[in-house]
């Protein structure tokens, strides 16, 4: 039996072809390894609380240490697993920023291209970071990314901040090294065939998740055993439409009238879901469970 963990954001869900691919979840330290390059410095990084916010969802924060040079980047390098660039070239990652705006970039760094998508990030929250965020990077005019000639990768990098904004909050100053520790944090490197998979645009961000379960008083859990969903709410339930993380739609429940309900989910495959809630009144909360 699994707990839901609610997010405090607004999360607008697209409908949208469903078929992008997870590469990293940062869930397993096993499954990669992180180093600094171009610039060098010792980056360092620690295991925190990730996208859904569930205590076994894993993300990685990076914080890169006062004095470190301006062009610096993280390499990291997949043990489990590898990026197969025939099957797509279109790639996205979530993040969080300290920063009110900056950059981020993705390279894959044996000689192909790499992209910067500019962020605006949301109202910084208590632990000092902005909202969730997804870069969507279009790869798909980079034509040295397919090297080596297997067309398979384990390794890419990501730049944070170093291209217009420099390392200045104020966005004014270019290629200035690092005032103070930054930190950032990643979670789900994702690929697909093209940016609507990845739920974005191409070479742009948005805000993730932000959602309001509080407004109708909601208790949920999934049950694996009995593959139920299970939602209790202070008024009575119209709706539950289950998404997926791309904003498939997978199922819906309609005509509901009830404040203790159990929602079928047989038919889930093993994943991350996300649950639209909808109230006789009218009011919504948004959920995010794992199977």
């Amino acid at each position: 039996m699994k707990k839901i963990t609610f997010l405090l954001s607004l999360l607008t869900i697209t409908s949208v072809a469903s078929a992008q691919t997870v590469l990293l979840n940062y869930d397993n330290s096993a499954d990669y390894t992180v180093g600094s390059t171009h610039g060098g410095g010792p980056t360092t990084t620690a295991e925190v609380t990730g996208f859904t916010g569930d205590a076994a969802d894993k993300a990685l924060e990076v914080t890169h240490p006062t004095g470190q040079a301006w062009w610096s980047a993280d390499r990291y390098t997949l043990t489990t697993g590898s990026i197969d660039t025939s099957t797509g070239l279109f790639f996205s990652i979530d993040f969080r920023s300290e920063k009110a705006n900056g950059v981020i970039t993705l390279k894959f760094n044996d000689g192909g291209n790499e992209i910067d998508v500019p962020y605006t990030n949301g109202a910084i929250q208590g632990d000092g970071f902005g909202p969730w965020l997804r870069a969507v990077f279009d790869m798909s005019a980079a034509p040295a990314l397919n090297a080596p000639a297997t067309g398979t990768k384990t390794t890419f990098d990501i730049f944070f901040d170093v291209r217009a904004f420099g390392n200045e909050n104020s966005g004014t100053n270019n290629e200035v090294n690092v005032q103070a520790d930054e930190k950032y944090i990643l979670d789900n490197l994702m690929q697909g065939s093209t940016a609507a998979q990845l739920g974005g645009s191409a070479n742009g961000s948005h805000t993730l998740n932000v959602l309001n379960a509080e407004a109708i008083g909601v208790s949920a859990y999934f049950d694996n055993k009995t593959a139920t969903l299970s939602v209790k709410t202070k008024e009575n339930l119209e709706s539950v439409t289950i998404y997926s993380t791309s904003g498939a739609v997978i199922s819906s429940t309609t005509k509901i009238n009830s404040k203790n309900s159990l929602i079928a989910l047989s038919n889930l495959s093993k994943g991350l879901y996300i649950a639209k809630l909808e109230t006789v009144l009218g009011k919504n909360a948004t959920l995010k469970f794992v199977k």
